[in-house]
Order: structure tokens, then sequence, then C-alpha cells
């Protein structure tokens, strides 16, 4: 029997169901990115409320979920680097951008988690990460009678207890929604907003010559689907990546594009830090990488890209720099400008 936490609200349920408005752009999608339009997924024993949402913004940065203390979410997902860090964590991965949530089941770069629920309580258990248990860090909030007092009011008589820890964390992560960018503004036709001669040259190899939609598809651009390492030989990454190999020798998410000014380093062991220097990077694998069995979704070789396409390419790619919203009451950063948070 399949537990209430893998059953989710339909899409149609759940327009009335989400205590912020969702953005078109992600919903009702235009342009090349109109379909798939994005499913919404939130499990149906942790429906999102805005005093849920509220509550787990302030665990988000709170440090007692890690043993020592010296730890909370928002070190590895601040807002300001597009809820992603500039820094790779322990076993040389890359904390992922955590916005647009929302829309996706399976979680971390190799899916092992069905929920945000279950992702959660996997990070705060990592060694390597907050290195405690959803049921020491209730222990320890226990203690503190306003954060009692403040579960009380949000879950009713069930209160401070690990499932509702989970909860409210998950439920702050999936209002974290990233919209609105230049390509979205085009693509609603909003009046003055035009791609510039090199960016539209960029959508053309993005969506038609090289393809790179089939795997960074939908208005998420992600198809969410775990594929081989869509990059060639470790002998071209850094040493620290290289001696790492084994350890990501496995299949890993197809990262979504959007807010790329501010979330690098890129790929899932953040072996490049700029934007053009992973466009680069494909200028010299030749042929894809042996490993990768998908690679007849390719239609040209890799190593066609000129020097020209990788700057038409880089500029697409920032055109999908947005809005980021997040929390309750709502809070904005402007992706594509800073990182000034307003409310």
């Amino acid at each position: 029997m399949k537990s209430k936490s893998t059953h989710y609200f339909s899409k149609l349920l759940m327009a009335a169901a989400i205590p912020f408005p969702l953005p078109a752009d992600l919903i009702l999608p235009q342009g090349d990115h109109a379909k798939p339009a994005l499913t919404i997924f939130v499990p149906q024993d942790s429906p999102l409320k805005a005093d849920r949402i509220a509550l787990g913004e302030v665990l988000f940065s709170d440090q007692r979920l890690s043993r020592d203390q010296s730890l909370a979410c928002i070190n590895c997902h601040r807002p300001e680097t597009s809820f992603t860090s500039n820094v790779v964590t322990a076993r040389f991965r890359n904390p992922p951008v955590i916005f647009n949530r929302l829309f996706s089941r399976n979680q971390f770069w190799d899916g092992r988690a069905n929920s945000i629920e279950d992702q959660i309580q996997k990070t705060i258990s990592e060694p390597a990460e907050m290195n405690f248990s959803g049921r020491e860090a209730v222990t320890r909030l226990k203690k503190d009678s306003q954060m009692v007092e403040r579960f009380e009011s949000v879950f009713g008589k069930s209160g401070l207890e690990e499932k509702n820890l989970y909860r409210a964390l998950a439920s702050f992560v999936r209002s974290i929604i990233s919209y609105d960018s230049k390509y979205d503004r085009v693509s609603r036709k909003v009046p003055g907003e035009t791609l510039s001669e090199l960016e539209e040259q960029g959508r053309k190899l993005f969506f038609e010559t090289y393809k790179c939609s089939v795997c960074h598809s939908g208005p998420n651009f992600t198809n969410e689907i775990l594929s081989p390492r869509c990059y060639p030989q470790f002998g071209q990454l850094p040493l620290k990546v290289q001696r790492s190999r084994r350890r990501f020798n496995q299949e890993f998410k197809t990262p979504t594009l959007r807010g790329l000014a501010r979330s690098g380093p890129y790929f899932h062991n953040g072996g490049l830090t700029e934007i053009e220097e992973v466009v680069e990077f494909y200028d010299r694998t030749g042929a894809p990488p042996m490993d990768f069995e998908k690679a007849e979704l390719f239609q040209v070789p890799l190593n066609s890209i000129s020097k020209a396409e990788v700057k038409q390419l880089t500029a697409f790619l920032g055109t999908l720099n947005g809005r980021i919203e997040y929390g309750f009451p709502r809070k904005m950063i402007d992706a594509s400008l800073g990182s000034n948070v307003r409310e």
C-alpha cells in the first residue's frame, strides 16, 4: 500500500489551495517552452498553507537543526545566490537550486527522495551535512517555549513533532518560485520586450540547432529526468573532480537553467564557475561521452559549436534570469539585477 505522502493533489484542485499566485509563466507558459506545462506536487497530508510557510521560513535559518548548531538550511541555499551556494560542499556536491520544487516530485541530484519532506529528513540525518536527526532536533526545539507554541498554533494538537518539522520546512521550500525572466516576458508578448539579435541567435541554437531543450524542456527548463552525465571525460575537469569519479558514476537529474546568473558554480560537482565556461566546455568535447546512453538525442556533434555560438548561447541563457519570490508574506529577489530582497 502506498503511503499518503506519495499521493498528490491534482493540478485543478491545487489552484485554490496555494496561498500565493502561481505565475502564468509556469502554469500557462507560452513560446518555445509552452509544452509540457508544469505539474504541481503537494502531498495530501502536507497541504500548502500560509502559516506553515511562515514557520518553515523561520526554521530554514535555525542552526539548532544541526548537531553542532553551526549549520542551517540557508547556509547552503541562500536567497541572494538563487537559493544555492557558491561553495561546493562535502563529497564535491554542488547544492542545487531549490526554487520551483513545487513542480517536482523527486529531489536531490540523484532523485533519491520522493518528496521534499523526505529530502529534508535525509539532509538533517546526512553525516556530511546536519549530522543530526529529526527526532533529536524536535527534542532540542521543545526547550523553546515560543517554538512549541508556534507549532501548536500551526499544527494544532499534534504540535511540535518530527513529521510537522519536515512539513513546515517543505512548505517553505515549495513557496520558492522563479519566473518572469526576460524570455518569459518576450514569450508573453509584453510590449517593449524583445530579444537582442545575439539572444535570438542563441534561442535558435538552444531550441533548434543543438536541441538543448530535449532535456532542458518546459517552462522550468528541465525534464526532471535522471540521465547519465551530459559532459565529457573527467580528464578535462579539475583534479579534485577527477579523484571523485567513482562517487559520481551514476545518473543525475537534469538541472533547471533558470537563475543561472547567481547560482554558480555549475554541474552536480561544481566543476565550472562561469556560464560561458560551461558552454565552452561542450566546444571541447568531441562526440557525446561513451557512457551517455541517450546520446542519440543530440542531433549534431557537440564539437561543432563555434566561438560565436558560445557567445550566442550564453546570451540566451542570460534571458532566463528572472524574479524569485518566496516565503509568506512574499519576498522578492530580481535575480537578473542583483541580490536586494524586497517585501
